[in-house]
């Protein structure tokens, strides 16, 4: 958990966590999220996480301060922000498997 500040550059792609979901609350400025949506041009970066160049389907999502998403473990995802944004960041991790 912490808080982050994002100045104005998109993720460089969508990103996609099999090992953990994300809550995140706007603490100042604003942001958009594109959630969802078939990924195209998928690559697998490690255990759990991949990252995709497009979406096709997503849905875009503005968040302002006070807003607060939950990205559900396997929901592609992507944040750009224009100006800046400050925001905390509670990432759960799946259990460990016996």
């Amino acid at each position: 958990m912490g808080a982050r500040t994002a100045l104005s550059a998109p993720e460089p792609a969508l990103d996609v966590r099999h090992d953990a979901r994300n809550l995140l609350q706007v603490i100042e400025g604003s942001t958009l999220y594109e959630l969802g949506g078939t990924p195209k041009g998928i690559k697998q970066m490690g255990p759990g996480e991949w990252h995709a160049t497009g979406s096709e389907g997503s849905k875009s999502v503005m968040l302002g301060k006070g807003d607060m998403l939950i990205i559900p473990r396997g929901t592609l995802h992507k944040r750009s922000t224009e100006d800046s944004v400050t925001f905390m960041l509670i990432s759960n991790p799946a259990p460990a498997k016996a």
